[in-house]
């Protein structure tokens, strides 16, 4: 009978502590799922404001500018010149002598071109140097809780888009006694509450489950594994 209970509690402790890494290896993030790729940047600080002050994983060659974006403007020898400001809802920054000009939608080269020729046209200059340098770009938000290593409010760039595996990846992975099967997104669109079901474990294992998308203000639930 003694050979029976010892049995039955190493079962428990194994099915409940779930997998421990070897001397030298890592936990998997998710028990029982494959490991996941490290997400540019790593792990995100919550978010504080529209903006933050890291860029560096970004295209900035093809990043189109946006409102929210904060941005440093400055014209070759010219002091007087040099803004730093964010770009407003209507996509436009204020400097000297042209006051409001539009820059979302352009990269931060096609920016500099387009206050450039306002200068010339304006006749304020001849042929100036114009540069347009993103400080910060713009963020989108999530908030993660339950069963995650690491729950609270994650931020994205406005221009990526983040699924529901990269998410859980990006708060450290899932808990010991998570249930990837049960997991729960609540999002708030034009003054209306959707809640959606997930089964991240199964997006993870099949591939034909199509990704499931993030949105900016989403409330992720993990839920927990009961024995």
């Amino acid at each position: 009978m003694k050979t029976f209970h010892v049995y039955g509690l190493a079962i428990f402790l194994a099915a409940f502590l779930g997998p421990r890494a070897l001397p030298g290896q890592e936990a998997p993030a998710f028990p029982g799922l494959p490991n996941m790729p490290a997400l540019p940047g790593g792990p995100s600080e919550p978010a504080s404001g529209t903006a933050q002050s890291v860029v560096s994983h970004l295209d900035l060659d093809n990043y189109k500018l946006a409102p929210g974006d904060s941005v440093t403007i400055l014209v070759y020898q010219e002091d007087d010149m040099t803004t730093h400001g964010h770009i407003t809802k209507d996509g436009t920054v204020t400097i000297p002598l042209i006051n409001q000009i539009k820059i979302s939608g352009f990269t931060t080269k096609e920016a500099g071109d387009r206050i450039r020729d306002e200068l010339v046209k304006r006749q304020f200059y001849v042929s100036p140097r114009v540069t347009v340098v993103l400080d910060a770009a713009s963020q989108k938000s999530f908030i993660i809780l339950g069963q995650i290593s690491k729950p609270g409010t994650y931020a994205f760039s406005s221009q990526e888009s983040i699924n529901l595996v990269q998410a859980i990846a990006l708060a450290g992975g899932l808990t010991r006694i998570a249930n990837p099967h049960d997991v729960t997104v609540v999002r708030r669109e034009g003054g209306a509450q959707q809640n959606f079901h997930v089964d991240a474990k199964k997006m993870t294992l099949h591939s034909e489950v199509a990704p499931f998308e993030i949105k900016s203000g989403d409330v992720i639930t993990i839920g927990e594994t009961f024995f």
